[in-house]
This record gives C-alpha cells, sequence and structure tokens, in this order.
C-alpha cells in the first residue's frame, strides 16, 4: 500500500500522470500567486498561454497549436523588459527576432495554415 501510494505522487510530482482536462487551466505558486495560464484541447496545450514569474510580472506569453508554440512569442525578464520576440512555427522559431536586444534572423516562417518548422 505504501509502495503504490510513494509510486503514485512520484508520478504526479514527475508530471506523469493522466493528461489534464479541455478546457481552460491556471496552475499557481505555493504563495497562491498565479504562474501560467492557458487552454488544453484533446490532452494538449491549445490557444492563448501567458507564465508569471512568482512576483506577478509576465515571464512570457504566446499561442499553442497541438502542445507547439505556433505564432508571435514573446518573454520578458522579472523586471518586466523584453528578452525575446518572434514568430514561433511548431514549437521551433523562424523569422526575424529580437533575442536579448540582438535581431536574430531564422529559416522564413512558412505561409499560415502551412506546417512545418
Amino acid at each position: 500500500m505504501k509502495k503504490a501510494l510513494l509510486l503514485a505522487l512520484a508520478l504526479i510530482a514527475s508530471g506523469c500522470g493522466p493528461p489534464p482536462p479541455d478546457g481552460p487551466y491556471e496552475n499557481y505558486y505555493d504563495n497562491g500567486q498565479l504562474q501560467e495560464k492557458g487552454t488544453y484541447a484533446a490532452g494538449e496545450r491549445d490557444g492563448p498561454a501567458e507564465r508569471f514569474y512568482e512576483n506577478g510580472q509576465l515571464q512570457s506569453k504566446g499561442t499553442y497549436v497541438a502542445g507547439n508554440r505556433d505564432g508571435p512569442y514573446e518573454r520578458f525578464y522579472e523586471s518586466g523588459q523584453l528578452r525575446a520576440k518572434g514568430t514561433m512555427n511548431m514549437g521551433g522559431r523562424c523569422g526575424e527576432w529580437i533575442d536579448e536586444g540582438a535581431t536574430v534572423t531564422y529559416p522564413p516562417c512558412p505561409p499560415p495554415g502551412l506546417e512545418g518548422p
């Protein structure tokens, strides 16, 4: 009995549990501050999502499609200053990005509706 309970707790702690239900979700830090919010569909992140630092400052915002970041993406320092900004395509960077103050160019983003990195 104790072994089964320990195994279940280990799986939950490692994130290897059942997928979350479809619909909106919110996760919180131990201090009650919002950590992240977004939406699940078919057991994967899908739609707009935001993540926050423990002090409440926005850490990142973007959109997921079938579990992959896809579309405009922004990431911020804990101070609130922009750290990175660009476009994601199925989890990979594409097009022109601002990354820690420098402009970085990745392969062009495909036209909307076409998949691929």
